[in-house]
């Protein structure tokens, strides 16, 4: 019997090898697709069970306390306020918008960088080079980064998709 004869016995053989196949089958095929309404279900089950118990009660009182806390702070609502005006925005000056926000992200990284204990790596300055250069272009070029955003995502008859 030749040697790879004998390691296929083996292996046919093996409880292991059974098991791992098995699993590895089972890793491979897809999940049976569960309706929304099942996982809606089992969500508020898991809901009830925690609100029902003792820690469960505090920590909704906790939570909804900071719930609270966080929708009538001044934050909130200039937050609030500064999404409504974007949202009333065209779709090129949303674009611009973004843009100037990438910008304000890479520009802080830059001034906060020399303050960070971890090495700075070739990766990080591409990173934030690579988001400069983004922001300069979308600000920059808003028309032209929405029209080729519109065509990638195949909106191109939509006036403000």
């Amino acid at each position: 019997m030749s040697p790879v004869a004998v390691i296929r016995a083996a292996v046919d053989e093996s409880r292991l090898v059974r098991v791992a196949r098995r699993l590895f089958a089972a890793i491979t095929t897809a999940p049976a697709h569960v309706p929304a309404g099942a996982r809606e279900a089992e969500f508020d089950d898991l809901i009830d069970m925690l609100a029902s118990s003792s820690v469960g009660r505090i920590g909704v009182s906790i939570a909804r306390a900071i719930a609270g806390a966080c929708q009538s702070a001044r934050v909130a609502a200039a937050g609030r306020t500064a999404a409504d005006a974007v949202a009333a925005l065209g779709s090129v000056d949303r674009a611009r918008v973004a843009g100037i926000a990438i910008l304000a992200a890479a520009l802080t990284d830059l001034v906060v960088t020399p303050l960070d204990p971890r090495p700075v790596s070739a990766a990080r300055w591409s990173l934030w080079v690579g988001a400069l250069v983004v922001g300069m272009v979308v600000t920059a070029r808003a028309d032209s980064a929405v029209a080729a955003w519109r065509e990638r995502r195949g909106a191109g008859d939509r006036p403000d998709a």
